[in-house]
């Protein structure tokens, strides 16, 4: 059941981002559709070596460069979500809300959390003064629990 629900959920990210890329004047090509899909398919928030994993098999010939570039992109248009985890690796999320994220500093795994308080979260005023604040993000930092079990 709660496959149906993901594979329903992806889809309609995958149908979304076909829209804001005809908007935008993107060209929706199969190799987009499937880098965005492999995104949108997970919560993992992977990096580029992972996208390029996951589709090796139905895409063996799509490098590392191009799913660079194409990722590049997606976050220019707002697609995607780059996020800046531990190891200076880029990580990317499809889900573009605002929502704050776990860092596991054992295992490297990123996870959404739910926090009621991010709505009402705004950059202080001394951050203003520097300039133009364009987003405000919450990272935690700690052990998850799949590695405590471990310890």
């Amino acid at each position: 059941m709660v496959i149906g629900k993901n594979i329903e959920r992806t889809e309609k990210m995958v149908e979304h981002f076909r829209e804001v890329c005809r908007e935008s004047g993107l060209k929706v090509t199969p190799q987009r559709v499937e880098i965005y899909r492999a995104l949108a398919s997970t919560k993992m928030h992977p990096d580029v070596e992972m996208v390029r994993e996951s589709l090796n098999a139905s895409m063996p010939n799509l490098s590392t460069d191009t799913i660079y570039r194409t990722l590049s992109m997606f976050e220019e248009f707002g697609l995607v979500t780059r996020i800046e985890a531990i190891g200076n690796r880029a990580r990317y999320d499809a889900d573009t809300s605002r929502h704050p994220h776990f860092f596991c500093t054992e295992c490297g795994c990123v996870k959404d959390f739910h926090c009621d308080e991010m709505e009402t979260i705004a950059a202080p005023r001394s951050a203003k003064k520097l300039g133009r604040v364009d987003s405000v993000h919450i990272h935690v930092r700690g052990v998850c629990n799949e590695c405590l079990a471990k310890e």
